[in-house]
């Protein structure tokens, strides 16, 4: 009973999580002047000179700590492939806001982003894979459209003048599964405490 009560307060930490993130870059970005969420990365939200560098940075470590946390429960009921993408998701945005654009350590924070990023495509293709046969059978497909577009929308980012909004799209696209997994990690939970209830 204790360690369901512990896995279920992991996966709240996964609902969570995305809503630190996205709260994040939306308020700041509002905050921002000159800044385009259509144009501009996320990331210049936390760029050394920029006035919402400590709120965006708090953002990152927020969701990567509890993204850290997440993974002990995705350990627990979906698998450990998809719980160490997890981590490696949390370990890179964490990092993202330790080596910020214009820092001596700025040409670090693009493969930082890129591990962060990886990281979120391999846990939506490790969290289907583990749960294809354990939920709707529409997941596994939806994981393959979801990670298609998760890599176009990488590819968009590297020139263009939409650059930010297909970040975001990309982002949110895996945020989204992070959310899913935590729903129905957070039912397995019940489950088994209402079997444990009725026993």
């Amino acid at each position: 009973m204790a360690e369901t009560s512990r896995d279920a307060r992991f996966a709240v930490a996964g609902i969570v999580a995305p809503f630190v993130f996205i709260s994040g870059w939306v308020l700041c970005g509002i905050a921002r002047q000159n800044y385009s969420p259509r144009t501009d990365y996320i990331s210049e939200l936390a760029e050394v000179s920029s006035p919402t560098r400590w709120a965006m940075s708090a953002a990152f470590v927020g969701f990567g700590v509890l993204m850290l946390v997440f993974s002990r429960a995705v350990r627990a009921h979906v698998s450990r492939p998809a719980s160490i993408a997890a981590r490696w998701v949390g370990i890179g945005t964490i990092l993202v806001a330790l080596l910020p654009i214009g820092s001596s350590l700025e040409s670090l924070h693009g493969v930082a982003a890129v591990i962060a990023y990886a990281s979120l495509v391999a846990f939506v293709a490790t969290c289907a894979w583990a749960l294809r046969r354990r939920t709707n059978r529409m997941v596994f497909p939806a994981a393959v459209v979801t990670i298609a577009l998760m890599v176009l929308s990488l590819a968009s980012t590297s020139s263009g003048e939409a650059v930010g909004l297909n970040q975001r799209i990309g982002l949110t696209l895996g945020d989204i599964w992070i959310v899913g997994v935590a729903v129905w990690v957070l039912r397995q939970t019940r489950k088994v405490t209402d079997l444990d209830d009725e026993s």
